[in-house]
């Protein structure tokens, strides 16, 4: 190495180390913490002792230890922007540059002898150079040699003759070699790191493989043996220690590679300027072309490093998420399992255990009893107490008991987890025949798939079935089971009774005790064998369940092979196109064939559909048509409701009952209503009037939306809830109201307001419209609560419910909307809400739907041509599309449309018939006394005879002998002595009185 270089060694090798090595060293930490970081949580997960009776729970340790390192493989080999020599060793450019700005542009040097000289690699043409060199250096010096000459003749010391010199472009010369030319080779180092990340990586990946093999042999092994060797870990261990070692080798091959550069740049040092070297091969465009191929060089091979390390993330990633998916799936599955064992035990320890108790003791007392003085009397008093606590009470006990059981509800649990996870899965990962991963790829070599779309075409829908399958299972299997509990009331009352009406033959050949006891037997026999059923329900639905999971996971493994992956990839490719050339086919051919007959048909369908659709509506709404009077046909239908409900399947009307909601799964939209109600606590709390008025049909979902508010709200204050069921009439019947519902008792209006004064509360009262009857003097006690409500505002958050009528009656009426800062009306459900509230009770049920036609749609020459998918989907937009104008924002409505439609069961499939030919015509013609009846019964929320006769003035025989008809036909009902308009008339009853401007 040429000495005046020594400085510049130096300096640009602590470059070198500080700005290139450096960041090879950070990389090679960033595996090592990977590395690390991947070893804890497996030998975490391998030390673990899973135990063969709590199998859920060493699937929630083993998933919770795959999401955790998904998460960590997902970060570490996070997608990055294309790589950039100057972006990732910026500093190293920067620290050259400015080294070699504080460089001489150009330095002067005298040649040294070997520049004259022929040297060992030297060309012909540079030796034939050489030699005219040195002649003419030899002429050049002629002069000098003549003086020296004389020099020596006169006994004088000759001067050394003058070397010629060379001029050396420094700068360009260092820019070449040490910014340009180094990195160049000191890329070589990048092949061995990387090469080194990908082998590591695939140590852990192998590990996981180890891991995921113990726990197959933990779930499926006859011991449930969870054993793991700690010792592979350890290869990990041996992983990281390579790469520290590796590290070091870097270094020492970075200063290798330094110094052999650092010589070639030495030597041309010495040799630029002159004949053997020109100044031009280091030109500022030959340092741009140099940079160029560095850059090219090192995006091609990070890039390609890049890509297989992106192969392989993703390889593992797949593998990690597919087993999230299954290791979850399973936990819900033994999680259901554990709940529908603990549920059946309620049912049988609770109820059926009950029931058999109290059979057994009639068995006893049947048999402990002797001779026949009093036995009549005995099995008399034993049948009595059957048919008073037996039918009436325990059995529709034990069956309201199944249904609150929710047993459907616990595979829609395992269906929603499973939906959810799929959700969430990647739709975009690359994937490489092979797993070598041990050279860099060209991008052109990855293929890219969509796990998501991979397993809802090849796996989900398989699954789904599954699902469904049992769903429909459980509730063919509930409703046998119910119908052998009503069955038992029966079978031991007609043993009793046959054993009763032996007495009445004197020639008796039977013993009336024995057949009493015997029945009584037999009784209890069926109901061991309910219970024994409910044991088989288990094990079938653990059965079926478990079979259709393990298909589905086994579908699910074969995605963390490549090879498959590529085969599903052609099969849905295929599909795809096959379906799409076949829908434009069919879709081309029907233009050809139709495009002038479906002009013409498309305007004579849209005259008739407008003018249908206004005649259908007014006849729906009731303010057309012809019809004068209630048909029988539609007087039954409104009268029958309940009994053709009945008829349903009792997990069927549980779903679909319209009582207000707790179950957040059901619950649909109101995301406004309750953020304004969130917004008026908090101005409460800050010291702001604010009373609330919660406002909406009956059956909108008022106490349903208060539900979900008082559920999620935080509050340190006192909440009280209560709702008015009777009629409050009177001042004095508001105090006493109140004084029932605080548990306090309040003498006068001054001490009710005190105690609610006394400290911060919250009080939410429903059914506020039962505060007032329409009449003179009516409204004291609904004047009192206004003024109940200023007087404590400060101390009680006050949130009340109305329906929307009579509040919009009280507005206009008494100006109640003046005592309350905050109106919150219920507002109307866009029409896939509706639809979507149905679907999702119709779902956890299992049943298939069918729709029936309407004897308008069987006349239509359209509907007849279409295949029977395509009538299928016809005749479900008609019907919500009806069912959404008819419920509007009314869900209680339209879940009792929804089971009123439904016709008949046959198999596993619901028929909802069309509401498309209901003629409600009458409803316009229904005489003026009729007419103010509902109007009364819509503003009051429903009305005893006794309130309906203070209403309007009638004496009772008056009040009955206007009720009792429009009950005969269904207008109304009657439920806990209250009349109230029947909710399937509900919408016709509103339209019918806006449209005689009753109700606005």
């Amino acid at each position: 190495m040429n000495t005046e270089l020594k400085d510049q060694y130096n300096k640009f090798k602590l470059i070198v180390e500080g700005d290139f090595v450096a960041v090879l060293n950070e990389r090679i930490e960033a595996q090592v913490h990977f590395l690390e970081a991947v070893a804890v949580l497996q030998r975490k997960i391998a030390s673990e002792s899973l135990q063969a009776d709590r199998i859920a729970e060493g699937l929630r340790k083993t998933y919770t230890y795959k999401k955790t390192l998904l998460n960590i493989v997902e970060q570490r080999f996070e997608v990055h922007e294309k790589a950039n020599f100057d972006n990732d060793f910026g500093i190293f450019n920067l620290h050259a540059t400015e080294y070699i700005d504080s460089l001489d542009e150009v330095v002067t040097l005298p040649q040294s002898p070997e520049r004259f000289k022929p040297q060992p690699g030297n060309s012909a043409l540079l030796r034939f150079g050489k030699w005219w060199k040195r002649f003419f250096y030899a002429i050049s010096k002629w002069p000098e040699k003549t003086r020296n000459g004389f020099r020596r003749l006169f006994k004088k010391q000759p001067v050394p003759l003058k070397p010629w010199h060379h001029q050396v472009k420094f700068r360009k010369l260092t820019t070449y070699y040490l910014k340009e030319r180094l990195p160049i080779e000191l890329q070589e180092l990048l092949t061995r790191m990387y090469h080194a990340f990908s082998s590591s990586s695939k140590v852990c990946w192998e590990v996981d493989a180890k891991i995921d093999k113990a726990f197959e042999n933990y779930l499926h092994g006859e011991d449930h043996e969870y054993i793991v060797d700690i010792a592979l870990v350890g290869r990990i261990d041996e992983a990281i220690a390579g790469l520290h070692k590796l590290r070091d080798e870097l270094e020492e091959e970075a200063r290798a590679i330094y110094e052999r550069v650092f010589e070639q740049y030495s030597q041309a040092y010495e040799k630029t300027g002159t004949i053997e070297l020109s100044n031009r091969r280091f030109s500022s465009g030959k340092n741009r072309k140099q940079h160029k191929a560095l850059t090219s060089q090192y995006r091609s091979l990070a890039n390609g490093w890049s890509n297989t390390l992106l192969a392989l993330s993703d390889d593992w990633e797949i593998d990690l998420e597919i087993y999230v998916i299954i290791y979850s799936g399973l936990e819900v599955f033994y999680n259901t399992q554990k709940n529908l064992k603990n549920r059946l035990e309620v049912v049988s320890s609770q109820k059926l255990s009950e029931i058999k108790a109290m059979l057994e003791a009639t068995r006893a007392n049947l048999r402990e009893h002797e001779g026949d003085t009093g036995l009549k009397e005995l099995i008399q008093k034993e049948l009595n107490t059957l048919r008073e606590s037996l039918t009436p009470v325990l059995l529709p006990e034990a069956n309201n008991l199944i249904l609150a059981q929710d047993f459907p509800a616990l595979v829609n649990n395992l269906e929603s987890e499973t939906d959810r996870l799929i959700q969430g899965i990647s739709t975009r990962r690359s994937v490489m025949k092979g797993e070598a991963y041990d050279h860099p790829l060209r991008t052109s070599a990855l293929n890219f798939v969509s796990p998501y779309e991979l397993i809802n075409f090849e796996s989900w829908p398989h699954f789904q079935k599954t699902l469904k399958a049992v769903k429909l299972s459980i509730t063919d299997n509930l409703n046998e089971i119910q119908n052998d509990i009503i069955d038992v009331g029966q079978i031991a009352e007609f043993n009793l009774e046959s054993a009763l009406s032996l007495f009445d033959d004197e020639d008796r050949p039977d013993d009336p005790a024995l057949i009493a006891a015997d029945g009584i037997e037999r009784t209890i026999e069926k109901v061991d064998a309910i219970s024994g059923k409910l044991q088989s329900l288990q094990k079938s639905i653990d059965e079926d369940l478990l079979q259709g999971l393990e298909t589905f996971n086994s579908r699910l493994v074969q995605f963390t092979n490549n090879e498959n992956i590529y085969d599903i990839r052609v099969r849905i490719a295929k599909g795809k196109a096959l379906d799409k050339s076949a829908r434009y086919k069919e879709k081309v051919v029907h233009s050809i064939k139709n495009f002038l007959p479906t002009a013409m048909a498309y305007i004579r369908g849209r005259y008739r559909k407008v003018v249908g659709f206004v005649m259908e509506t007014s006849k729906k709404i009731g303010i057309a048509g012809q019809q004068k009077d209630i048909s029988t046909e539609l007087a039954d239908f409104l009268a029958e409701t309940e009994k053709s409900i009945g008829k349903l399947p009792f997990v069927y009307q549980r779903l679909f009952r319209t009582e207000p909601l707790t179950d957040i799964n059901f619950f649909e939209g109101r995301k406004t209503e309750l953020l304004q109600l969130n917004n008026a606590y908090n101005n409460w709390t800050k010291g702001r009037f604010a009373s609330v008025v919660v406002t909406g049909e009956r059956g909108s979902g008022v106490t349903t939306l208060l539900n979900f508010f008082l559920n999620d709200l935080s509050t340190g204050s006192q909440v009280h809830r209560f709702s008015v069921e009777d009629h409050v009439e009177t001042q004095a019947e508001l105090v006493n109201f109140f004084s029932e519902q605080f548990n306090s008792k309040f003498h006068t209006f001054d001490d009710l307001v005190s105690f609610l004064n006394q400290h911060k509360r919250l009080v939410v009262l429903e059914n506020i419209q039962k505060l007032y009857l329409k009449r003179v003097n009516g409204f004291a006690a609904l004047r009192l609560f206004s003024e109940l409500i200023s007087l404590t505002s400060k101390y009680t958050f006050w949130v009340v419910g109305c329906t929307r009528y009579a509040w919009e009656y009280l507005h206009k009426t008494i100006a109640l909307s003046d005592h309350f800062s905050y109106h919150i009306p219920l507002k109307d459900f866009d029409n896939q809400a509706i639809v979507n509230m149905i679907n999702k009770r119709h779902k956890v049920s299992g049943y298939n739907v069918r729709f029936e036609p309407a004897p308008s749609d069987l006349n239509h020459r359209k509907f007849k041509k279409l295949s029977d998918s395509e009538q299928q989907s016809y005749l479900r937009d008609g019907y919500f599309a009806n069912l959404n104008k008819i419920a509007k924002s009314n869900v209680s409505l339209a879940l009792i449309y929804w089971l009123r439609s439904a016709k008949e069961i046959t198999g596993n499939t619901i028929v909802i018939g069309s509401m498309k030919d209901k003629d409600f015509s009458f409803m316009n013609n229904l005489p003026a006394n009729k007419v103010f009846a509902l109007a009364n019964l819509l503003f009051h929320d429903g009305m005893t005879e006794e309130g309906f006769c203070k209403v309007t003035g009638f004496s009772s025989g008056k009040v009955r002998g206007l009720l009792q008809p429009m009950f005969e036909d269904g207008i109304i009902v009657l439920s806990n002595n209250r009349y109230q308009v029947n909710p399937l008339l509900y919408r016709q009853t509103v339209m019918m009185l806006k449209m005689k401007n009753i109700i606005h």
